[in-house]
């Protein structure tokens, strides 16, 4: 198997950093480019979920704090950017060295987050996925659904997982 793009989708869990560790691991081998993508879910109470703000605040309690601080759009941009710094974190602390023509690269993307990542994998032709998994059962996989056990089933390349950092 001739390897020339791994994408490294990153939601910022625990994870993450293990996974785009491996990630770089493999790219480096191979001499393929890494590219790191994180996707913003399309509701404002989600980004501000995943920005740590309010947390532990249901969504009713802040719609009207929502409208007053910060417009929709606002608040997609300071997400996105925040998002595309903590990518370049994970990027520079990964050890990934590349050759010749590959290259590191980080993206951020809005919407449905498998629907993303498959549009990312068509567009950058990426040849292998890296995700971490976070290992739930039970009641928590029900209804959080799993991420990597949706793009096993729908990727159109291979998707490697990994559980946890610790091996």
């Amino acid at each position: 198997m001739n390897l020339s793009k791994i994408l490294a989708p990153v939601d910022f869990s625990e994870n993450s950093p293990h996974a785009v560790e491996y990630a770089a691991a493999l790219a480096g081998m191979a001499g393929a480019g890494l590219r790191l993508v994180h996707v913003l879910e399309i509701s404002p109470y989600e980004v501000y979920q995943q920005l740590g703000i309010f947390d532990g605040v249901p969504p009713a309690a802040l719609a009207g704090a929502m409208e007053a601080e910060i417009s929709g759009q606002g608040m997609m941009d300071k997400a996105r950017r925040e998002s595309l710094a903590r990518l370049e974190d994970l990027l520079a602390r990964s050890g990934y060295r590349p050759k010749g023509a590959a290259k590191g690269e980080v993206a951020v993307r809005q919407g449905k987050v498998v629907d993303e990542i498959l549009a990312e994998i068509a567009e950058t032709k990426s040849d292998l996925v890296v995700v971490a998994t976070h290992g739930w059962t039970g009641l928590n996989h029900l209804l959080m659904g799993s991420t990597a056990e949706k793009l096993v089933r729908v990727s159109p390349v291979a998707v490697l997982t990994l559980r946890s950092g610790k091996t």
